[in-house]
């Protein structure tokens, strides 16, 4: 708030003058002995020395009316003329001598009886040793009345009633009552006195009421009105209701009237509205408006009412005045002045940080279109930003100006220093006009997580907005992409053909900060025996901690080796803009290892075909199945011997040396059969007893297998004979072939009686049942020629 120096001042005065005038009860307290009266309405001194008795005054005086006057005579004596009693002096009413008179024993004198002043203001009517007139506007008349009557029992003269002298202008009696009043017992009158506040300053004065009331016969009654409250000067547009405060306002140094580029041989005419905002019953006075620095084509003229007002002038609150510039335009150059108002408002512009005493400036353009700035935009908020990732957007500084006009760019720069802003450029010295614009580019490189905040101040010498502020704001966050498994996604060895288990893929959000995942693809190159399945609907948004989502890896490897490839997720963090994570597996045989087996892998349905190595066979048949265990059994040496045809030939056997052969084998697979076929020769014996004897022996090991022998003279199959054979059974059989009809026939030389019986015999061993499992243990089978 503000305080006019002269408020306090006048307080002071006035506490002091109430403590000097309040009304007392006595002569002797209002005048002091020996003291000077108060001057009279004329101007003139009247005799200060009082007394009570003609001792109290001088030689060559008496005590009349409680005054010493001089004695007119030669007896004319004094307090040194101890035995010479005035007549006016007394001890008691005996001394008085006067019609009417009596002994003031209080003042030793005979006075005529009087009657007594009673001085009253308000009503109910109180003894008034002050009449306060409060707080006043500027040009309102208030009056209040005193009232003197006479409470005493004989008549009253009052003698004179006047302001005293040094009283304000601003206070004036009725000149009637300016008189002497004879006042019998319990009459009165009422004395109305004026007060016209004319200034914004407090005024004070005095009422002086002098009567024959010996007790009182001055009664002062002090006169005063209020301070009138802190005022307020501003600069405001009386167009609008209430009036828009145009200055002081933040930002706005000085109010600017701008005539802009007036004809050349016009008078150009420019107002601007000056009120009071004070607080209610505030006066504010301007003194002067002047002008400064322009020339004589100008004239300042304060206006009321479209009349002009002469200065000072007093504003009550809410009161305006016009100040009217007038401009006699004879040529176009650029004029800059301004006009000075002085006022009683010590703190015009508002701001306690500047000391303007009640002067401030409105500046005056003509002919020069002043600069004018644009920032826009006036706010850049950045959002969320990745700690430690840089972050850009662009503001515009542009220089608007109607005219030709350059912007002076004063100074950039950061008003809090927030290390996590930075700008560019730090410097712009000024931007052409008629468009001209630089975009400020402002880096957010948040150092750690949470809220940031700093200003960009742009200082330029635009006289309406000198300073104009750019908010920046931000926050850094840190949310961290999570994906399981760590490492690469590795399926080891995968025959062939083979799908591999899949592999989940988590991505999880950790951390603040939302992440908006936009596609997860495998890279361009990767192998095609990777897929991605089970992927969300992109994009996905993790917003919350631990938000995270999941998909499979799949591999079914098309070749064998080494097969790499990787996928790719892209989000909206600067820090996860594009993840890899490498995927990798080896692609082997589909062959698994199988006792004396070889298997070709088919790299299409990533099957094996198995088959036996050379010389074994598959004895339960489960080569090709999952659980297989191999070629299990080791096949007799005279595989393949499975029909007649391929009947394997044991040789020649001569039945007079007795021969014979022992043959081990097996059959295997299940429903084979082993033939074996050997050439019987019959020779004669010596003796010519010939003897054809063959003999076929089958120790089946334990194992039911049947024994077929059949005859044939040459290598023919089937053969034609075969009647020989013998009953199933897992013991030894035996088949013996004796001399058959027909044989002896062929007999070339030697035929001894039983003819030459050489033949082919065709041996089978065969399951009993061709559809029972086979097994791999041997049997043996004998065969003999010759006569045993």
């Amino acid at each position: 708030m503000k305080h006019p120096f002269h408020v306090l001042a006048v307080a002071a005065a006035l506490s002091a003058a109430a403590a000097v005038f309040s009304c007392s009860d006595s002569l002797s307290d209002i005048i002091a002995d020996g003291g000077v009266l108060p001057d009279d309405k004329d101007g003139g001194t009247k005799p200060a020395t009082t007394c009570k008795n003609n001792w109290d005054c001088k030689a060559g005086e008496k005590c009349e009316g409680g005054k010493c006057v001089a004695e007119a005579g030669e007896d004319a004596g004094g307090a040194g003329d101890v035995g010479d009693v005035p007549d006016t002096g007394c001890q008691n009413d005996a001394f008085c001598k006067g019609e009417g008179e009596y002994c003031d024993t209080n003042t030793g004198v005979c006075v005529k009886k009087a009657g007594v002043i009673s001085v009253t203001c308000g009503t109910p009517p109180a003894d008034c040793g002050e009449l306060n007139f409060g707080s006043v506007q500027y040009g309102d008349t208030i009056q209040k009345d005193v009232t003197v009557k006479n409470v005493g029992t004989e008549t009253l003269k009052v003698t004179d009633v006047y302001l005293e002298s040094g009283s304000s202008a601003t206070f004036s009696l009725d000149p009637a009552l300016v008189k002497q009043h004879d006042l019998a017992p319990s009459d009165g009158f009422a004395i109305t006195i004026t007060y016209q506040q004319d200034d914004n300053l407090p005024d004070n004065g005095s009422l002086i009421v002098s009567s024959m009331d010996l007790a009182h016969p001055t009664v002062r009654v002090l006169l005063r009105s209020e301070p009138k409250g802190t005022v307020q000067v501003a600069v405001v547009d009386a167009s609008q209701q209430p009036p828009e405060v145009l200055w002081p306002a933040q930002g706005v140094a000085n109010w600017l009237v701008d005539f802009g580029t007036p004809p050349v041989g016009q008078k150009a005419v420019k107002t601007f509205t000056l009120a009071n905002l004070g607080d209610p019953g505030s006066v504010l006075a301007i003194s002067k408006v002047e002008k400064v620095s322009l020339g004589p084509d100008f004239t300042v003229v304060a206006k009321e009412l479209g009349n002009e007002k002469t200065l000072p002038a007093y504003l009550n609150q809410g009161d305006m005045i016009d100040v009217e510039i007038a401009y006699d335009v004879k040529n176009n150059n650029p004029v800059m002045g301004g006009v000075q108002v002085t006022s009683s408002d010590l703190d015009a512009d508002d701001d306690p940080a500047t000391e303007d005493k009640g002067v401030f400036e409105v500046k005056v353009n003509a002919a020069v279109v002043p600069p004018q700035i644009l920032v826009d935009p006036l706010t850049v908020d950045f959002g969320h930003v990745q700690v430690a990732q840089p972050v850009q957007k662009v503001f515009k500084v542009s220089n608007v100006s109607p005219g030709s006009v350059n912007l002076a760019i004063k100074s950039i720069g950061l008003q809090a220093g927030n290390a996590d802003f930075d700008f560019a450029p730090k410097q712009i010295n000024a931007i052409a006009p008629q468009g001209g614009f630089v975009d400020v580019t402002v880096t957010y490189t948040p150092s750690t997580t949470g809220d940031d905040f700093d200003r960009i101040a742009i200082e330029s010498d635009d006289p309406a907005n000198p300073k104009v502020e750019v908010q920046l704001s931000g926050r850094g966050i840190d949310p961290i992409l999570d994906i399981s498994p760590k490492g690469d996604v590795d399926f080891g060895d995968v025959p062939v053909g083979n799908a591999a288990q899949p592999v989940d893929v988590t991505v999880t959000k950790v951390g603040e900060g939302q992440v908006r995942v936009d596609s997860v693809a495998l890279t361009a190159g990767t192998n095609a025996s990777y897929v991605l399945s089970d992927l969300p609907q992109f994009p996905v948004t993790l917003v919350n901690d631990q938000d995270n989502f999941s998909f499979k890896v799949q591999f079914k490897p098309a070749t064998m080796g080494a097969i790499t490839g990787a996928f790719e997720m892209k989000t909206d963090s600067p820090k996860y803009a594009t993840v890899t994570k490498n995927i990798k597996g080896n692609g082997v045989d589909c062959c698994v290892a199988k006792a004396n087996a070889t298997g070709v892998c088919d790299q299409q349905t990533g099957l094996c075909a198995y088959s036996c190595k050379s010389g074994y066979a598959d004895l339960d048949g489960d080569l090709n199945s999952a659980g297989g265990t191999g070629c299990e059994c080791q096949l007799d040496a005279y595989q393949p011997n499975n029909t007649c045809a391929e009947a394997k030939n044991a040789g020649v056997f001569v039945d007079r040396n007795k021969d014979q052969q022992a043959i081990q084998g097996n059959i295997v697979p299940q429903g084979a059969d082993d033939w074996f076929v050997f050439f019987a020769q019959d020779e004669s014996d010596p003796i010519c007893q010939d003897s054809f004897h063959i003999e076929v022996t089958l120790d089946p090991g334990g194992q039911d297998y049947d024994l077929m022998v059949c005859k044939s003279k040459t290598e023919t199959c089937p053969p034609t004979d075969c009647r020989w054979s013998t009953k199933s059974g897992t013991g030894t059989e035996s088949v013996v072939t004796t001399t058959a009809d027909g044989w002896e026939d062929d007999c070339p030389i030697f035929c001894c009686g039983g003819g030459d019986n050489s033949g082919y015999f065709y041996v089978r061993v065969f399951p009993k049942n061709p559809n029972a499992a086979p097994v791999c243990g041997l049997y043996t089978l004998t065969l003999r020629n010759g006569k045993h």
